[in-house]
């Protein structure tokens, strides 16, 4: 059995075996893209040649990802997970390897085609225009995993205890108690959700500002997320199904005490679509929701680019298109609502997370005037709305919302 035979046996093995263990097509793809890349490029190419090309392909997929996680490392004070940058070097390795492999193949079978020089340059761009429109949705869909230890303090303000919880379909969740050091017995529970490529020790604001209230905090990292199980990014569509199972954990922990469900950007969206079907929820504050995915996306992206990750949302067994926070029940009826956003956020407009609101006509609606995304947390006003908000929760306890 030749070389190129074995590598392809065996991505067609790893293709199965992943299928069987519960993956999508999409990831069983991907994982067994790298394989049947160095089986086209074995086949295609004499030995010397083949190892140099596949060494090449699989350098530059790991550089990529570690490139990239350092960057967001850098930018967020965290570091990435080094099993998330070397599977997503491996997944990168195997588009990359795949595109060149398939124009060798093709030049070998059909040489008509592709030479002279003049008949291969179109191939060459279709396969370029591939990758660009093909890399951008899949970074989206399988996020660089970063985490960081807590800060300081947060850690001056609450005790800490981690947990390992479990979603819908048994994706594997971690998660941190966080018990504020204030008070005999907490207020009550706040179940935080953080954003796209976040994690739960990296809203350290929020964390400070619950816990100084003497509101416990139970946050656990999304789905591909942290130090969470690897798995396709759905913007809230599997999301808030997550949030569902795990909320019965949060239930056990609150012990009879007031449940809030916080959400930010994309945990806001969550929160939203699953916040008619948490027993006992008191009261939902979300931050910066955005109202309908499909439209989000054909807004900030090109067509080509929408159309391509849309469907490679289809491959990962999502439905993107029918992510839509502005429709969901809890808007017309459910407990206390708070919703916050800021005017001139780039990264999701406030005609976004303005359509959400119009849905909601008891909600408290704070808008920030100016600011970075994820910054409505340092404004002043919407601290004091959160605290308030929490105070009136609990009045049994006598604390009076006040803001330090």
């Amino acid at each position: 059995m030749t070389v190129a035979a074995i590598l392809l046996n065996g991505g067609i093995v790893v293709a199965v075996g992943a299928v069987v263990a519960g993956s999508q097509p999409l990831s069983a793809a991907l994982l067994a893209a790298p394989l049947a890349g160095m089986a086209a490029a074995s086949a295609a190419l004499r030995p010397g040649t083949a190892s140099l090309a596949i060494g090449g392909a699989l350098l530059l997929g790991l550089l990529l990802p570690w490139l990239q996680g350092r960057a967001l490392a850098r930018r967020y004070h965290g570091h990435a997970l080094w099993w998330s940058v070397a599977l997503r070097g491996w997944c990168c390795g195997g588009v990359l390897l795949i595109c060149p492999a398939t124009y060798l193949l093709l030049e070998r079978l059909a040489p008509d085609l592709v030479r002279p020089w003049t008949h291969a340059a179109p191939w060459l761009a279709v396969e370029a225009a591939v990758l660009l429109l093909v890399l951008p949705p899949l970074a989206n869909l399988y996020v660089q995993q970063i985490t960081a230890g807590d800060a300081p303090q947060v850690l001056a303000h609450a005790t800490t205890s981690d947990l390992v919880l479990h979603g819908y379909d048994g994706v594997r969740l971690q998660a941190r108690y966080y018990r504020p050091r204030c008070v005999p017995a907490p207020h009550g529970l706040v179940v935080f959700t953080h954003g796209f490529g976040g994690w739960k020790e990296g809203f350290l604001n929020h964390l400070t500002l619950c816990t100084q209230s003497g509101w416990a905090v139970l946050a656990y990292d999304l789905r591909g997320h942290g130090r969470s199980q690897p798995a396709a990014v759905s913007f809230g569509g599997r999301e808030q199904e997550d949030l569902r199972a795990l909320w019965g954990e949060a239930q056990r922990l609150a012990a009879g005490t007031p449940l809030v469900a916080y959400g930010v950007s994309m945990g806001a969206v969550v929160v939203l679509l699953a916040g008619d079907r948490l027993p006992g929820c008191a009261g939902l504050v979300v931050e910066s929701p955005f109202g309908d995915l499909g439209r989000l996306m054909r807004r900030k992206l090109a067509t080509p680019m929408a159309w391509c990750g849309r469907s490679l949302g289809r491959l990962a067994g999502l439905a993107l298109a029918r992510v839509v926070p502005q429709a969901a029940p809890v808007l017309q009826a459910g407990p206390p609502l708070l919703i916050g956003w800021i005017d001139d956020d780039l990264t999701i407009p406030s005609a976004e997370s303005a359509s959400v609101a119009a849905q909601a006509p008891r909600a408290r609606i704070l808008v920030m005037p100016h600011g970075e995304h994820l910054d409505t947390i340092t404004w002043l006003p919407w601290r004091q709305a959160v605290i308030g908000f929490l105070a009136a929760l609990a009045p049994a306890t006598g604390y009076d919302g006040a803001v330090e």
